[in-house]
Formats: C-alpha cells, structure tokens, sequence
C-alpha cells in the first residue's frame, strides 16, 4: 500500500496492490471518494514486494521481482497519470533473487536503494533525476 499527493488535481491518493491466489491487482482511492478504482491487473509475475510505497516525484515505488528475468526492478506507479512503468536496477547490483532483496527508501526526495551484499558490505544508491535509469552510487 502507498500514499501520496496528487498535486495535478490537488488530491491526496491512497494505492493498493492486492496480491491475489490467481492475480494482482492495482487498485486507486482518492480521498474523499467512496469507492476504489481498478487501474490494472495481471496474472503471476511481477511480483511486488514489501508493504510500503515509496513517494517520490509524484510516485509510489516498490520493489517488484520480475518472473522473465529472475531480476528485480522498480515499479513505479504515477499517481497523475495512474499509470505504472518499470526502471530498472544499477547494473552492479548482483543480487540473488531467492536471497536477498533490495531495500527502497527515499533519501532528500530522492529513491534511494540499499543492498547488504551477503552480510560483507553496504552498498546505498540514489536516483538524483527520478525515472533515469543510472543511480549514482553513494
């Protein structure tokens, strides 16, 4: 679940994406409205990880691993569009997708990513201009 602000139509915005037995779902509610809204839905793969959303730039963001790749990508959900999109991690995350998950934050109104390799070392990165794919290693 996520929540953000709208500031094209000055609303606040609560999302939820329901992990079902045989689908996802993407639902939207305005505040104030009475009911929510279906946006998509898809079977199997992604899979959105973690219960949180991320707010950044006008998005919720969450990590979501990816069944064709067995990688892990950023689903970034635009809440003026009400549209998703994915980007896709730094090229040096070498991450196990069975074991270890990325960690998604925001840091000084930017998404951050944060990576305990095995236990040995941190690694954190920042997307300074959200929606480009390279993060600047920190």
């Amino acid at each position: 679940m996520g929540f953000g602000y709208d500031d094209s139509s000055d609303t606040y915005k609560v999302v939820a994406i329901r992990n079902l037995k045989s689908k996802r779902e993407l639902r939207v509610r305005c505040l104030g409205d009475n009911c929510w809204k279906n946006v998509a839905s898809w079977s199997g793969f992604p899979r959105i990880l973690g219960n949180k959303g991320r707010f950044v730039s006008n998005t919720l963001n969450w990590i979501a691993e990816l069944s064709t790749t067995n990688q892990y990508a950023v689903f970034s959900f635009d809440l003026r569009k009400e549209t998703y999109r994915y980007l896709s991690l730094p090229v040096d995350v070498d991450v196990d997708v069975a074991f270890d998950v990325p960690n998604i934050g925001d840091y000084m109104g930017c998404l951050c990513l944060s990576h305990n390799f095995k236990g040995a070392h941190l690694a954190v990165w920042q997307m300074k201009e959200f929606g480009f794919k390279n993060l600047g290693l920190c």
